[in-house]
């Protein structure tokens, strides 16, 4: 009408009809406390879908109108999600909407903060996505806030979506609007994943995928897009956070967030760059993705990695730093990645993955195989999601590293077996004596140990905690020759000495033979503290059993005028030795009875 507005309204959320009020267009409108020259419908809209505040109206003078109502009050509510508060500063910066400045710093500012019973609270008790719904008023430079703090969540998964004008979306048993200035029309799909922050009309205001991503890390070691049942589906090889080589099915709608960017759809079609084509060129082999899977075991959602500038505590997927190494320090269980040390934890995910691996390589390793010694190959390794404590959600090495530590010493093999591992496969065992113990070591399947009893060898631990491989550092032939291997070799920590004992003097023995860097030694005297791990092996016993053993000290042979004895009294034709240092002390000695010490070749002249 030309003297009058008409309002048609839901009188409740249950009402079937609607009611009608007359409104005079003379209305006087408030907008948060203020006058407004707005007209009725820049207030409301002119079909009210678009409407997103409180209205009251009222009827102030009933003698200047013959309509119901001739004044609006209006409370026009600002949503903004919270990123992080510096209290020193007086100010909340936010993901979505406005900063709130507060405090004494900013005399032309007003900021009060109630909690949804409204009561008054401090600024400093706001934390990250805590949805801030706020009563905005400025006259000239002077700025009032009455905000509202709404820490209200749900979580779970968009099941259903309404198509009427008003689109509402089904997350478990409730239906939920959005708040439209926020999330677009498009921005939430069905089975879109994750935590939706209300605000206070209860509706979603902010929406974290990630959340639900964070620990569902997955290594892509191949994609495709092929036809299942008849529709071209995403199907991704991928060894999973759970320590599994599987295919995962993508469903008919994937989408795509890149760190903190907004998602992006790729929808069933063909393979071109447009759909699910160009999502293949995103995820190519190598690629470290978060996923989630929909009701039926279907990825729905993928997560991929942006660069951090080395920051952390994100709240999105990142990678923290790459190296070219997996140093691991075992004193304070870091592992330092291009200079940048990372905290390892429980539940931090290390995988061993590499798209040159065959199915078996791949592995989780579990932070009990690292130990208290230092790690260090020469691996490509990449720490993602490292949080506030520096503790980082993920690690890959792109190969297989050596998880034995060189501290653990040299293992002499006295017995061999088999077991079956958890599938029922069979698996080769090893007792060594190693570290001064008696222990186990079980073999890779893919590892040939023919030959290696009475071996003094050093092993290769992958991240299964499997001998993967070895090398042998002496070996008695079948002659009773003393004979070393390709693992005699000295490095910055560990050093070798092999050779004939030519004299004794209690824990002193006078060594010919050679170093582990080729040099000869001759009459060289070695002193054996209490500390080493001294370890017996006697040719002349054919009694596997009693072949090889531990023993406290050398008390178990003697030298006399060049002649040998046991402890017993027995004459022995020699006795050899080989020793090893680690970080400069002799840590290991293996003690050989009636073997004879077989020197190596002189080099060519």
């Amino acid at each position: 009408s030309g003297d009058y507005d008409e309002i048609q309204y839901w009188a409740s959320e249950t009402a079937t009809t609607t009611e009608k009020i007359r409104v005079d267009n003379d209305v006087n409108i408030y907008e948060n406390g203020q006058k407004s020259d707005f007209t009725l419908t820049n207030v409301l809209g002119a079909d009210g879908k678009s409407f997103y505040r409180i209205a009251t109206f009222a009827l102030n003078d009933p003698q200047g109108t013959e309509y119901d109502y001739d004044t609006a009050y209006v409370l026009d509510y600002e949503n903004a999600v919270v990123d992080s508060v510096n209290t020193t500063a007086g100010r909340v910066s936010m993901k979505e909407g406005n900063t709130i400045n507060y405090g004494e710093n900013y005399t032309n500012v007003s900021a009060t903060l109630y909690d949804k019973d409204g009561n008054q609270i401090e600024w400093s008790t706001v934390q990250e996505n805590d949805v801030i719904s706020s009563l905005f008023a400025q006259s000239g430079d002077r700025k009032v806030y009455t905000s509202t703090l709404i820490r209200k969540t749900v979580e779970g998964v968009i099941t259903e979506v309404t198509s009427d004008d008003d689109t509402e979306y089904r997350i478990g048993d409730a239906y939920y609007k959005v708040d439209p200035t926020i999330i677009a029309a498009d921005e939430l799909n069905l089975q879109d994943e994750g935590i939706f922050y209300l605000d206070i009309f209860g509706r979603v205001a902010y929406y974290d995928a990630q959340s639900t991503l964070t620990s569902s890390y997955a290594y892509v070691i191949d994609s495709i897009v092929e036809a299942v049942s008849f529709d071209n589906r995403l199907q991704i090889k991928a060894f999973t956070f759970e320590g599994e080589v599987v295919t995962l099915t993508g469903a008919t709608r994937i989408t795509v967030r890149e760190g903190n960017a907004s998602a992006v759809s790729y929808k069933n079609a063909d393979a071109n760059d447009t759909t699910f084509g160009g999502l293949l060129a995103k995820i190519p082999q190598g690629t470290v993705i978060t996923f989630a899977v929909n009701s039926q075991g279907e990825i729905s959602r993928i997560g991929l990695p942006v660069s951090a500038n080395n920051q952390v505590g994100l709240n999105y997927f990142s990678q923290y730093a790459a190296g070219t190494d997996f140093d691991y320090r075992g004193n304070t269980g870091i592992i330092r990645v291009n200079n940048r040390s990372v905290e390892i934890a429980e539940d931090t995910i290390i995988m061993i993955a590499n798209t040159a691996f065959e199915d078996d390589d791949f592995d989780l390793l579990s932070l009990s195989l690292l130990g208290e010694e230092d790690i260090l190959e020469a691996v490509n390794t990449t720490a993602y999601d490292v949080d506030k404590n520096m503790v980082a959600g993920l690690i890959i090495v792109n190969g297989q590293i050596d998880v034995a530590g060189r501290a653990e010493g040299l293992a002499f093999v006295t017995g061999t077996s088999q077991i079956k591992d958890d599938y029922g496969d069979n698996l080769d065992r090893l007792t060594v004596l190693q570290g001064g113990a008696s222990k186990q070591i079980d073999v890779s399947d893919a590892l040939s140990i023919d030959g290696i009893l009475f071996k003094a060898i050093a092993p290769t631990l992958n991240a299964k905690g499997l001998m993967s491989s070895f090398k042998t550092i002496a070996a008695v032939d079948a002659t009773g020759n003393l004979t070393t291997g390709n693992g005699f070799v000295n490095d910055d920590y560990v050093e070798y000495v092999v050779g004939k004992v030519v004299d004794k003097t209690g824990s002193r023995i006078t060594v010919n033979g050679v170093e582990g860097n080729g040099d000869a030694v001759e009459d060289m005297l070695y002193s054996i503290p209490n500390t080493a791990n001294i370890y017996l092996y006697n040719d002349g016993v054919s009694s596997r059993a009693l072949k090889a053993r531990l023993v406290d000290d050398l008390g178990i042979f003697d030298v006399d005028n060049d002649e040998y004895f046991d402890e017993y009294g027995n004459k022995l034709d020699e006795v050899d030795v080989l020793i090893r240092y680690y970080d400069g002390k002799i840590q290991d000695v293996v003690i050989y009875l009636d073997t004879t010490y077989a020197a190596p070749a002189a080099p060519a002249e």
